[in-house]
């Protein structure tokens, strides 16, 4: 039987992202309602290394989603 790939995400850097984003992301929540997961998943891409815009999709996807969101990259 085959080995299936698996999928790798970068873990240390998402807690640690997290855990400094943790205040940050309840006034993210109230400011902008609708769009608050993207600005997040912006903001780690960006802080992770430069990342141009076209890239954040991928370079989110390389993250642990430690905070269970789901945003629209």
């Amino acid at each position: 039987m085959p080995l299936l790939p698996r999928t790798v995400h970068e873990y240390g850097n998402a807690a640690f992202l997290a855990e400094e984003a943790a205040e940050l992301v309840p006034h993210l929540q109230e400011a902008f309602p609708g769009s608050w997961q993207e600005i997040v998943a912006l903001m780690f891409a960006r802080i992770t290394g430069y990342t141009p815009l076209y890239q954040v999709k991928d370079r989110w996807e390389k993250l642990d989603n430690i905070l269970g969101i789901a945003p629209n990259c």
